[in-house]
């Protein structure tokens, strides 16, 4: 049996019955949506493998509880969406020290070039801009964002997913790139200054 041309469900209904091979499909085909979505929210690495992990052990102990009149990734959408909210709760209540540049001085104890160091600098600030503009969202704009413009989720699939009409999905899509897009030009102008 090929594995990689079954449909979400059929995968689902051989996990169900306990095709572990079914469940690993479902998971690599998915994972990536969940890692991007929890990647892109708590700005965190370990955390979001956590989240990711914790997303498909919930999957398979409910296999049995999922319902088909929704689409398998709106499904695993809400479930990795009430994790990721669960322990962004946890880390505000319990904050960590950010990593410093010792990162970079990391680099060139391990031999890293100068120049690939650099890069790397300029690619962290970056994605840190990136995560700060995202930050300065509302948390509904932001998720919508992610969901267009990080996972590539077509506007209906949004909709689905949200509970919101294609209408509000849609102007919410273009609110959040205008605010997104000033916070970002704000902190980049704010960097060079600096």
């Amino acid at each position: 049996m090929e594995y990689a041309k079954l449909s979400d469900n059929d995968l689902v209904t051989l996990s169900a019955g306990g095709d572990g091979y079914a469940f690993e499909m479902l998971v690599r085909r998915h994972s990536p949506l969940v890692m991007g979505l929890a990647l892109s929210r708590l700005g965190d690495r370990v955390r979001s493998e956590d989240v990711v992990q914790e997303t498909f052990l919930r999957v398979f102990r409910k296999l049995r509880d999922y319902s088909r009149k929704a689409k398998f990734t709106t499904w695993l959408y809400r479930i990795a969406s009430n994790l990721i909210k669960d322990n962004h709760k946890y880390a505000r209540r319990h904050p960590v020290t950010p990593l410093t540049t010792e990162q970079v001085a990391t680099d060139f104890r391990l031999g890293r070039s100068p120049a690939r160091a650099d890069e790397g600098l300029r690619s962290t600030e970056k994605r840190a801009m990136v995560m700060e503009a995202l930050g300065t969202l509302r948390s509904d704009l932001r998720e919508i964002l992610i969901l267009r413009d990080v996972q590539a989720m077509s506007y209906e699939h949004i909709a689905e997913i949200t509970l919101c009409s294609l209408g509000t999905v849609k102007s919410r899509v273009s609110r959040a790139r205008m605010k997104f897009k000033d916070a970002y030009v704000r902190l980049s102008g704010r960097r060079r200054l600096g």
